[in-house]
C-alpha cells in the first residue's frame, strides 16, 4: 500500500481548528457590520460546534463505507464552498448557514487523517505518525486568531472566509493528486445503527469513560467559552484592535505546545494516573485565577491566567483521552467518536452562556470558567480505578 504524506495528513487536519478560530478576532466587527448584537454574532461559534459534534457521529462510519478518499474529498468540497458562501454572505443567517457547512467539512478534515494514519502504520511508528499530526494540527488555533485579525484590519472580516477558500483548494488539489484509498474493508462488514447505539449506551455505564471524558469536555469548555467571549471583552472594554487580539491569542495557544512536551516527560516519571490529578488541579487553580480578573481588571491579566490554564491543558489532555478510549477494542472507535461529541456539545453550551452576556462585564466569561475549571478535578470521582 502507497502511504500518503504526513505532511498532507497534518495540514488537512489543521484545517478544522483554522476554520473555528479565524472569525474569532472579527466577531464584533462582524456584529456590526451586520446590525446585530454581539451576542447573536458569537453564534457562529455556537452553531458550529453544535454541528461539528453531530457530525462527528456519521463522518466516521461514513468514510469506512465509502472510503478514506472519497469522503475527504467530499469534506473539502463542502468546505471550499461553505468558506465561499459565506465570504458573499450580507447576513447573519447567511453566514450561520456557511459556518455548519464549514463545520461538517472542518469534522472531515479533522477526523479521517487519524483513520488513514490507523490504516497505514501500526504500532511506535503510528505513535509518531500521530504526534506530528496533532503537532502540525495546533498550528491551526495558534495561527488562525493572528491571520483573522491581521485580515480584518487590512480587509475587512471577510478576509478569514477567503483565507479558507484559498486554504481549502489547495489541499483539494494536492489530495486529488497524492493520496491513494487507505481503507481497510472489514470481512465481517461494519456494525449497523442499532449496534451503534448499543455500544454508546455501554460507554455511558463506564466509568472510566464518563469520568475522563467529563473532565476533558469540562475542561475544553473553558477554552470555548474565552474564544466566545473574549473578542467582546477586549474590544469593548479595553478598546484592543483585532491584530493585537489575535497575537495575544498566539500566545495563549503557546501553552498547549509547552504543556504538551513538558506532559511527555512527567509522564515517565510520575504516571498516567498522577498526571491527570495533577493537571486537573492547575486547571482549577487557574481558573480560580482567572476569577480574581473582576478585581485586576487588566485584559493582560487574563491572558496569564490562560496561558496557565494552557499550560496545564498538555497534562489533561492526552491523559483523559487515553482513559477514555482505554475500553474494549471493538468500541474504541465508538468511545472516540462520542467522546468528541460530548466534548463540543458541552463546548457549545460554556460558548452561548459567556459569549451572550460578554461586552462591558467579564462576569459571563468568568463564571463558566469557574464553573468548567473546578468540575475538570470533580470529574475524575467517577473513574472507578487507576491507571498506570
Amino acid at each position: 500500500m502507497v502511504r500518503p504524506s504526513l505532511a498532507l495528513l497534518a495540514l488537512i487536519s489543521a484545517g478544522g481548528p483554522l476554520s473555528l478560530n479565524i472569525i474569532v478576532p472579527s466577531l464584533p466587527g462582524i456584529a456590526i457590520a451586520l446590525q446585530v448584537s454581539y451576542g447573536t454574532a458569537q453564534l457562529l461559534l455556537t452553531i458550529y460546534l453544535l454541528a461539528f459534534a453531530g457530525f462527528q457521529l456519521v463522518i466516521g462510519p461514513l468514510a469506512d463505507r465509502i472510503g478514506r478518499r472519497a469522503t475527504l474529498q467530499i469534506g473539502l468540497f463542502v468546505f471550499v464552498l461553505a468558506s465561499a458562501f459565506g465570504l458573499v454572505a450580507g447576513s447573519i443567517e447567511m453566514l450561520v448557514a456557511a459556518r455548519i457547512g464549514q463545520a461538517f467539512g472542518a469534522c472531515t478534515l479533522m477526523l479521517v487523517p487519524r483513520a488513514i494514519v490507523r490504516d497505514t502504520r501500526e504500532g511506535a511508528e503510528a505513535v509518531r505518525a500521530m504526534a506530528f499530526v496533532a503537532m502540525v494540527m495546533s498550528v491551526g488555533p495558534a495561527l488562525a486568531p493572528v491571520i483573522g485579525g491581521v485580515g480584518e484590519e487590512l480587509v475587512d472580516w471577510r478576509f478569514g472566509f477567503g483565507f479558507c477558500v484559498v486554504f481549502g483548494l489547495g489541499l483539494l488539489g494536492w489530495l486529488w493528486v497524492a493520496l491513494p484509498e487507505t481503507r481497510i474493508v472489514e470481512p465481517a462488514g461494519h456494525p449497523r445503527a442499532a449496534e451503534l447505539l448499543r455500544r454508546y449506551d455501554a460507554l455511558l455505564a463506564n466509568g472510566n469513560f464518563l469520568g475522563n471524558t467529563l473532565a476533558l469536555s469540562a475542561m475544553t469548555a473553558c477554552f470555548y467559552a474565552w474564544v466566545a467571549a473574549a473578542p467582546a471583552l477586549f474590544a469593548y472594554r479595553y478598546g484592543i484592535s483585532p491584530a493585537v487580539f489575535g497575537t495575544a491569542m498566539l500566545v495563549i495557544a503557546m501553552g498547549f505546545v509547552g504543556g504538551t512536551l513538558a506532559a511527555a516527560r512527567a509522564a515517565r516519571f510520575i504516571g498516567l494516573d498522577r498526571m491527570m490529578v495533577y493537571g486537573s488541579f492547575a486547571v482549577a487553580a487557574s481558573m480560580l485565577v482567572l476569577a480574581l480578573g473582576a478585581l485586576v481588571d487588566s485584559p493582560w491579566y487574563y491572558v496569564a491566567a490562560m496561558l496557565g490554564y494552557t499550560l496545564a491543558n498538555g497534562f489533561v489532555y492526552p491523559t483523559s483521552i487515553s482513559g477514555a478510549t482505554a475500553v474494549d477494542p471493538r468500541i474504541a472507535g465508538a468511545a472516540s467518536a462520542f467522546l468528541g461529541f460530548v466534548q463540543l456539545l458541552i463546548g457549545a453550551l460554556a460558548s452561548l452562556l459567556a459569549g451572550s452576556f460578554a461586552g462591558q462585564s467579564p462576569i459571563s466569561l468568568i463564571a463558566v470558567c469557574l464553573v468548567g475549571g473546578l468540575l475538570t478535578p470533580a470529574s475524575l470521582l467517577l473513574v472507578p480505578r487507576k491507571r498506570a
